[in-house]
């Protein structure tokens, strides 16, 4: 970098020596000799061996591995370019780490697949075949979130991210059959209002819950085909929900258009 006279920050500089002296800190007080990373920290990790040698007279070693990258180049689970992937529930719900990777490039499905699932060779190329067949299934990313969500998440967060993802995406999903479970993933993504009783018409729960401005927005929306509720159209401006479309005798789900959705949650 020095000789290209491209030089270096010296946030970056000041990087390099913390981590190393780091490892010096660690190998003098914790006895520690590995220090691992990937491959983008090889210098960082290396210039701590080598002031590990020089201070302590020790021997300390450094492994690294490739970069987990996307097309571009940048690397997964940074924020730039996306939202940041964690593996605790308490900083990335079990719905978002699943969107995070169902929404991945189709050129990069293979790829991830190999390197982050433990599903067989013969079966991931199978996959891979049916999805190069029919892409716009998404069969590859589908499998891929699945797998993924399960291995960090356990199996019932996985199939309850991919429901709450199905009843959001998907409008052939059948949304009086959702389970409890997939509405409180969602009760986590979309806008939500809390109501101590259904009393109201959909006129007015529209207008409250913010998916219409007004009474005379709301019937236009309702006259346009354009207002449903747990996934089947409303049809008549004067319609009153009942507690009989309560799902699980708790939630009913509002959306406007294709993508404008309202979760009521009655206490």
């Amino acid at each position: 970098r020095m000789s290209e006279g491209d030089g270096i920050s010296y946030t970056e500089f000041s990087y390099m020596m913390l981590q190393g002296y780091d490892y010096l800190w660690l190998a003098d007080n914790e006895n520690c000799q590995l220090q691992v990373g990937g491959s983008d920290q090889w210098g960082n990790i290396v210039l701590g061996v080598d002031l590990i040698r020089r201070k302590l007279g020790q021997s300390a070693h450094a492994l690294t591995w490739p970069l987990l990258t996307k097309p571009d180049g940048s690397k997964y689970g940074k924020t730039a370019g996306g939202e940041t992937i964690w593996l605790s529930p308490e900083k990335m719900s079990p719905y978002r780490f699943y969107q995070a990777w169902i929404s991945v490039d189709d050129s990069e499905v293979r790829k991830l697949l190999l390197q982050l699932t433990f599903l067989s060779l013969a079966d991931i190329e199978a996959l891979v075949s049916e999805h190069e067949a029919n892409p716009q299934l998404r069969l590859g990313q589908r499998t891929l979130a699945n797998e993924l969500t399960g291995i960090v998440h356990g199996q019932t967060a996985a199939a309850s991210a991919a429901e709450a993802s199905a009843v959001l995406f998907d409008p052939d999903m059948d949304v009086a059959a959702v389970s409890e479970a997939a509405l409180e993933f969602i009760s986590g993504e979309v806008p939500s209002t809390s109501l101590q009783e259904l009393g109201n018409g959909v006129i007015d729960l529209l207008v409250e819950s913010g998916l219409c401005q007004s009474r005379k927005d709301a019937k236009r929306a309702i006259n346009e085909g354009g207002i449903y509720l747990n996934g089947q159209r409303v049809g008549e401006a004067d319609f009153v929900p009942s507690s009989s479309e309560l799902l699980h005798d708790k939630y009913v789900l509002l959306r406007r258009g294709k993508k404008l959705w309202h979760l009521l949650i009655v206490d």
